[in-house]
């Protein structure tokens, strides 16, 4: 998946090229002393603390928000990689969950996960297109249009899926349509023995998903190629329409 978010990672790269050089211009004390406390450490953080006080405001105030959204979009790429990682696992006999139940809590934390990205990357394109594209160009809510116009469409999609989720539905759902809560009422209510419980419910509800585990997270995975493929392609139009060399 890496591949296809190069239009991300050129925009990152601007964009800590151009903060760095703001930096530099307009406050050499503040980069003067970094250096010299990083010559004398090798602990990053003690070197950041040691020049947090040297005030920064003027000039660099503007980058601080564009900086945050990158870093949070790239944040929660690495979330989407780490749950379609669990995804494909399949639970061993030490771990207490059912196979069924393991995709369906994977699958779910899937959904909420490319759902924050896509609004993620719309923020870092709204905030970068008002600070560093609107000040000099007239046409700046036409470009922003063009630019969400996929990733809103993908918003959409996701969705679909997320809603039912997310305001009830999916499997919880399940017992009414099937016509089982007037049996499982007077089971779980212990009419037949003590025996049953929610979990074993649960069980029995999640099980199904564990016959189309593979499937899930194939569809998860090329779902998530779209996704960044598109992320990527309209940060690197993006890109293309900021004057890096003169913010």
């Amino acid at each position: 998946m890496e591949n296809k978010i190069g239009g991300l990672r050129l925009f990152r790269s601007s964009l800590y090229n151009a903060a760095s050089r703001s930096l530099q211009e307009k406050h050499p004390q503040y980069v003067g002393s970094l250096i010299k406390k990083l010559e004398e450490t090798s602990d990053i953080s003690e070197a950041l603390d040691a020049v947090k006080a040297i005030p920064t405001e003027t000039g660099f105030a503007k980058w601080r928000p564009l900086l945050t959204a990158e870093f949070d979009t790239e944040l929660t790429i690495d979330q989407v990689r780490r749950t379609l990682y669990l995804l494909k696992l399949v639970p061993t006999h030490d771990i207490p969950v059912s196979e069924g139940a393991w995709v369906y809590y994977n699958l779910q934390a899937w959904i909420f996960w490319m759902d924050a990205l896509i609004e993620r990357a719309k923020k870092l394109i709204k905030q970068s297109i008002r600070v560093l594209v609107r000040p000099n160009n007239p046409q700046w809510k036409d470009i922003e249009s063009d630019l969400l116009k996929s990733i809103n469409v993908l918003s959409e999609k996701i969705g679909e899926v997320r809603d039912p989720l997310a305001h009830g539905g999916g499997v919880a759902e399940t017992p009414a349509k099937e016509r089982l809560w007037e049996g499982l009422v007077l089971i779980l209510a212990g009419i037949h023995s003590d025996k049953h419980s929610f979990d074993k419910l649960f069980d029995s509800l999640f099980e199904p998903m564990a016959n189309y585990h593979t499937s899930w997270y194939e569809r998860s995975f090329k779902t998530s190629v779209i996704v960044l493929a598109a992320i990527g392609k309209e940060m690197e139009k993006l890109s293309k329409q900021i004057d890096w060399d003169n913010i």
